[in-house]
């Protein structure tokens, strides 16, 4: 997956994500083309090109001016998968709360050893 960020003076304005590399290409010269964002950089002439009786030219002069904005692509396929470990762990916690709750209060119902174990994975799994 693919994250870009377009910032202006550091402060990110636009935020898009896509599942491909190609997408975000798309979406980003289509949106470069427009120009959505500002300017991109460009030149721009000084002075013209200027050819002499003699046949001479003088080439024309130019600027390069910076562009208005920063693009930022970013590869956020490993922060989704943490992102759904985290949830599937979070999940599996959430509907095993019960059991723990049970054992403390019935100390004749403890937690099977083999949710002890899956809950401890869980925790381990989660990365915030």
């Amino acid at each position: 997956m693919i994250k870009i960020h377009i910032k202006k003076q550091d402060v990110i304005t636009n935020s898009a994500t896509f599942a491909s590399q190609e997408e975000a290409d798309t979406w980003l010269a289509s949106c470069e083309a427009n120009e959505s964002f500002g300017k991109p950089e460009h030149q721009i002439q000084l002075t013209p090109e200027v050819v002499a009786e003699d046949g001479t030219i003088t080439p024309a002069t130019f600027q390069t001016v910076e562009s208005e904005y920063v693009v930022e692509i970013l590869d956020i396929t490993q922060q989704v998968a943490q992102n759904k470990i985290n949830q599937e762990s979070l999940q599996y916690l959430a509907d095993t709360d019960w059991l723990c709750l049970r054992a403390q209060e019935d100390a004749t119902k403890p937690v099977p050893d083999d949710v002890k174990a899956k809950r401890a994975a869980a925790r381990a799994a989660i990365v915030r």
